[in-house]
């Protein structure tokens, strides 16, 4: 099963806030919502519903992430190099908290049961279980002017026979 999707932006994984106790920001809940989503949407277009891939069988994620170049040009960047129209995208965010935001995007959607105090699954989406990613791979683009800020996504593994 191979399920490739984008999103129209570029965010990486923020670090927990606390106030008291811990919380995710909510610009990271949003984008690991719209991931989400993304990939149900690309699952239901190819396959007309939502597939997983079954509990113990390894999967490979791609992430490319490719983001525009600002419209004047940065103090750090020689006149020629910006001339050229596309230079590498070295500056922030790290590729490792882009990768991060996507899987945890695309796992299982759960909640604490308040009585029995227990972790209860709400809905599965990529995977059983993040465990299951046994390959990554991650690519920042070089920024190029004229092109949107994207970060596209190739999810796969094989079907057990």
């Amino acid at each position: 099963m191979i399920v490739t999707f984008s999103v129209p932006f570029v965010v990486p994984k923020a670090r927990p806030r606390f106030s008291g106790h811990a919380f995710t920001p909510k610009r990271t809940k949003d984008a690991e919502k719209a991931i989400r989503e993304a990939y149900k949407g690309a699952c239901i277009r190819e396959y007309g519903h939502v597939v997983t891939a079954p509990e113990g069988v390894p999967v490979t994620v791609c992430v490319t992430a490719r983001k525009g170049a600002p419209k004047s040009r940065p103090r750090y960047l020689p006149r020629p190099i910006w001339d050229l129209g596309r230079w590498a995208f070295t500056s922030t965010p790290d590729l490792d908290n882009l990768m991060k935001l996507v899987c945890d995007g695309l796992n299982p959607v759960t909640h604490k049961d308040r009585k029995t105090k227990t972790v209860v699954v709400d809905e599965y989406v990529a995977w059983h279980d993040d465990a299951q990613i046994t390959e990554m791979h991650g690519f920042k683009l070089d920024r190029m002017r004229g092109t949107q800020d994207m970060t596209c996504v190739l999810v796969m593994w094989e079907e057990p026979k």
